[in-house]
């Protein structure tokens, strides 16, 4: 959630959008819904300032010293009196009405200037609509603080066993759990919008889908040793940048990009890859011959990688009654063999394996489903998964149903599935000769990370390397391996339990294994993601400040507050859209204002008096329209004739309405107020006789 972060508030760059356009203000919701406010009111007053623009303009064009009829003057009228597109609208469709059998070409003279105010109408409430906008143009992309920016080294609690086994371990697993949470709610392409979970909208880049899926893939090693020389599942993410895809929001040449390959098959189990052992006349098992074991046994389990009892059958008599229980469940066994300097990392790898599955520029995991006592519904033709055994067994009661029914079960008592893991990281001008990308070779984990080879693309500039180091330290090198949900989740990590209930497992697609691969992967991006954000937020447990290193040095913490999110409680604004607004509405506002002085100075220096359009544009204005009316009727001495507020002498009293005939109301001398009485009165029953005839 939102509030579980500490946002920068204030002015920052998101480098997203340049060092100008990505100028970015960010502000609580509240502070920001008052610019959004002020925001809105604003651009409503620019458009109405550009209304009138525009009706100066319509009416100098429409302006003639030649005598015309009443719309044209009316229309003239109402291009200077009317103070916003809506009172245009409403006073033009009247003119439409009364004129449309009195004056000629009615709609041809009118509808342009019909037009404006409805454009301008259009405009005006669109534009105070989308002036909230300017928010989203940077989105809700806030930057996060950084104060408690680091990485986790286990080794500075070395010789405290309790937080290490305690509080360090259960925070790593909880991690886990939420990283497969996570992918099961935002990367499954068949979840909406509306299904997935709240966390799913905080990363910048809510899922990281692999740029290539090859479900008809190769096989990853010798094609001896996989089940189909095709059919096999490869995953690449092609180059993830760490700005872009992660949020790390930094300057181009301070990026990084990240590349992860995870290529699998299902393993063949025919002579010479099994066998089978005796170990008594009843205990038989199959054994694996994948590699040994890493350290050996004994010589006889150096024969073997792991076996599984032959017998995968179940004991029917749970389904004699309406009870149950979750013993019958999937178990997976893993081995792992990590590439190390060209060979096999011994202290870290479980087994050396065969030559046909040796890959030593990759990382090697093999994993052996065990479903034994699950009973499928149907055939599973699925390679990892496969159950074409068929079994029929008397049910005395299943859901009140009884008879015999046929069941299945696993082929292969512990069924072997094998891929391997490699890794790349690009550095964006780093290449000797300063272009491009410098990129390492797709090598194993630890060679990426703690074998050099990350830095050699950038060794030739020194004042690169400290940041670049605190930067992989702290994210990539924190990343999960492919095997990592098995290892810490078990048989949770598998995507088919969700549909098992009481050991009996619903119908499974053909390539359920690929299915279960891919959403390993997802995990591990996932968590990824979040070791980005959580890299500067520092753990959440206070306890576990004694296994985080902290940021220390300048750089470092530089590094720390570079870290971008997606929040709701807090609002971005571009500054270069808010500048734009601001002052390009500004001058629209002030050009407004002084269009009509600008004219008659212009015209002033030009040593020539106001033209026409001008002074007609004067002239129409209310308070001389009311001026012309007066002096028609010999009221008052005026002066400012050609200003914006004529006056008269000082003391003069003018004229009221002669309403002798309501109907048509002139303008009349003054009067004394007996004589105002008579005239009201005389006014009201003329129009009482009107009304009755």
């Amino acid at each position: 959630m939102a509030g579980d972060y500490d946002v920068h508030v204030g002015c920052w760059t998101n480098w997203s959008r340049g060092q100008i356009f990505g100028a970015t203000l960010t502000l609580s919701r509240e502070n920001g819904n008052l610019i959004l406010s002020f925001l809105s009111l604003f651009v409503a007053l620019v458009c109405l300032r550009i209304w009138r623009i525009l009706c100066f303009g319509l009416h100098l064009a429409y302006s003639s010293p030649v005598p015309r009829d009443g719309l044209h003057y009316q229309r003239q009228a109402v291009l200077r009196t009317a103070a916003n597109p809506d009172n245009g609208i409403y006073t033009i469709t009247i003119l439409i009405w009364s004129w449309k059998r009195r004056a000629g070409r009615v709609w041809v003279r009118l509808l342009p200037t019909l037009g404006l105010a409805i454009g301008c109408f259009c405009a005006m409430t669109l534009a105070t609509g989308y002036s909230s906008r300017i928010a989203s143009t940077a989105g809700t992309e806030v930057l996060l603080t950084g104060t408690r920016c680091g990485y986790t080294d286990i080794s500075l609690a070395a010789d405290n066993l309790t937080t290490v086994m305690e509080i360090f371990v259960p925070t790593q697993v909880q991690e886990v759990i939420s990283a497969d949470t996570y992918a099961r709610q935002c990367y499954a392409s068949s979840a909406t919008t509306s299904s997935r979970g709240l966390n799913c909208g905080v990363l910048v880049k809510p899922q990281l889908t692999p740029a290539i899926v090859d479900s008809n893939a190769s096989c990853p090693f010798h094609p001896s040793v996989c089940q189909t020389t095709h059919s096999n599942l490869f995953l690449d993410t092609g180059l993830l940048d760490s700005h872009e895809h992660f949020g790390r929001n930094t300057q181009p040449e301070e990026r990084f990009q990240y590349r992860r390959l995870l290529h699998c098959s299902p393993l063949a189990t025919t002579a010479g890859y099994t066998s089978v052992y005796n170990q008594s006349a009843n205990d038989t098992y199959i054994r694996y011959h994948y590699g040994s074991p890493i350290p050996s046994v004994d010589e006889q389990r150096d024969e073997y990688t792991v076996q599984f009892p032959r017998d995968v059958s179940v004991t029917y008599e749970e389904m004699g009654s309406n009870g149950g229980d979750t013993k019958n469940d999937y178990t997976v066994r893993f081995d792992l063999a990590f590439g190390h300097n060209g060979s096999i990392h011994p202290l870290m790898s479980s087994f050396s394996p065969i030559p046909e599955l040796r890959r030593v520029d990759a990382d090697v995991y093999l994993f052996f489903l065990s479903s034994s006592g699950v009973i499928f519904s149907q055939p599973i033709l699925d390679p990892w998964y496969k159950a074409a055994t068929s079994y029929s067994r008397p049910l005395s009661q299943l859901s009140s149903l009884t008879g015999n029914v046929s069941i299945y079960m696993q082929d292969e008592p512990g069924s072997p599935l094998a891929c391997a893991e490699q890794h790349q990281l690009c550095f964006p001008g780093a290449a000797p000769d300063g272009g491009g990308n410098g990129c390492t070779p797709l090598v194993s984990f630890d060679d990426l990370i703690n074998g050099g080879i990350a830095f050699q693309a950038v060794v030739h500039n020194p004042a690169r390397r400290p940041g670049m180091e605190w930067m992989l330290k702290s994210t990539i090198a924190k990343a999960l391996q492919a095997f990592h949900p098995i290892a810490v989740l078990g048989n949770a990590a598998l995507k088919a339990r969700t549909s098992i209930t009481g050991g009996h497992q619903a119908p499974l697609p053909s390539n359920q294994w690929q299915v279960e691969v891919q959403h390993w992967h997802s995990s591990v991006m996932a968590h990824l993601q979040w070791q980005f954000v959580q890299s500067v937020t520092g753990p959440r447990d206070p306890r576990l400040d004694s296994t985080f290193r902290f940021a220390e040095t300048p750089r470092e913490k530089e590094l720390c507050g570079n870290q971008k999110v997606l929040v709701s409680d807090s609002v971005s604004f571009s500054i270069f859209g808010l500048s734009t607004i601001l002052i390009g509405g500004s001058l629209i506002v002030v050009l407004s204002w002084t269009m009509e002085p600008l004219a008659r100075c212009v015209r002033q220096r030009k040593g020539s008096r106001p033209p026409y359009a001008l002074l007609e544009w004067n002239t129409n204005g209310t308070l001389q329209l009311q001026r012309l009316a007066f002096e028609a009727n010999g009221l008052g001495t005026w002066s400012w004739a050609t200003g914006s507020v004529p006056v008269t002498e000082s003391g003069e009293v003018l004229g009221v309405l002669d309403l002798s005939n309501p109907r048509h109301p002139k303008l009349h001398g003054p009067l004394s107020p007996v004589s105002v009485d008579v005239i009201e009165v005389s006014g009201h029953k003329e129009g009482g006789q009107e009304r009755r005839h």
